[in-house]
């Protein structure tokens, strides 16, 4: 007997559009951060701008990004899938944080 395959439902697959569209913004939050910090060069964000609006977009985007992510696993695994995302976004404030600081 074959075992029977758990089909995805209605509400995980709003919660992959959900993820994705809030990895988008988050991703490009990151990066422009990771720029800012990184580039050598002092006219490549002479105000600070990348890094505040990059910040914000990561850390907001992150918690969603984070929060709705355990809703696509299916319903045996959302409380580890829930426990490594809450250890993602902690350690990518934690690093996010650090690159602040730095500055």
């Amino acid at each position: 007997m074959e075992p029977q395959r758990q089909a995805m439902t209605a509400g995980r697959w709003v919660a992959v559009v959900a993820s994705v569209l809030a990895a988008l913004p988050f991703g490009f939050g990151v990066l422009s951060v990771a720029s800012s910090v990184l580039s050598t060069s002092p006219t490549a964000d002479p105000h600070g701008y990348a890094l505040i609006f990059g910040a914000m977009l990561a850390i907001l985007f992150g918690a969603v990004l984070f929060c709705v992510l355990p809703l696509t696993a299916p319903a045996e695994r959302r409380r580890t899938w829930s426990l490594a995302c809450l250890a993602a976004f902690v350690t990518m404030v934690a690093v996010l944080l650090v690159l602040l600081s730095t500055q």
